[in-house]
């Protein structure tokens, strides 16, 4: 029930710290209110609520399934529920592109359960613009059912990468998405 009002807070507050605190509330509510306001705080000019609302965004996908089924919402509502998801996993996509590296290595966090196809070719280039964040989507990319086949021609390209640390994820990523297949890279 406090929701809205936490929302209209936020729609007028200037503070990054307050608007944080706000966030953190925000992220355990598990509504559509809640999520809606934190995919409009995504373009916020502060990389500290940048980053918050995108890790915010990614609790709720973390266990949307336990909210549909708590909540007893009808099918529609939940269909509807998936779909603001699915937007705010695309929102965050966008945020891949962001200057600041930390909101970028946040966006990775909360697209960790976005298993969606059309999110390989942004966390790819993620990858390859920021290489500390290469293991981790390298893995999202093997685990994700959706996103693992589209992704195994981007996994053999990392296999070669000029970081060791890097090479190696990319052939534990192959070798999960694809072992029956990964046989050249394993030997190389």
């Amino acid at each position: 029930k406090m929701v809205p009002a936490v929302v209209k807070y936020l729609n007028q507050e200037k503070d990054p710290d307050l608007i944080v605190h706000g966030i953190c509330f925000l992220r355990t509510t598990k509504g559509k209110d809640s999520l809606k306001c934190l995919m409009s705080l995504l373009k916020h000019e502060s990389w500290q609520v940048r980053a918050e609302a995108a890790v915010g965004i990614g609790k709720h996908g973390g266990d949307r399934f336990d909210f549909d089924n708590r909540m007893n919402v009808r099918n529609g509502e939940a269909d509807e529920a998936m779909k603001l998801q699915v937007e705010a996993y695309v929102a965050l996509l966008d945020l891949l592109e962001d200057k600041d590296a930390f909101v970028v290595a946040k966006a990775v966090e909360g697209l960790a359960n976005a298993d969606l196809a059309v999110a390989v070719e942004p966390l790819v280039k993620a990858a390859e613009r920021h290489p500390d964040l290469a293991t981790n989507v390298l893995k999202m990319l093997a685990d994700g059912g959706k996103m693992r086949d589209k992704a195994i021609p981007h996994l053999r390209k990392f296999c070669k990468h000029e970081q060791a640390r890097i090479r190696a994820a990319a052939i534990a990523a192959l070798t999960s998405a694809s072992p029956l297949t990964a046989d050249e890279e394993l030997l190389a």
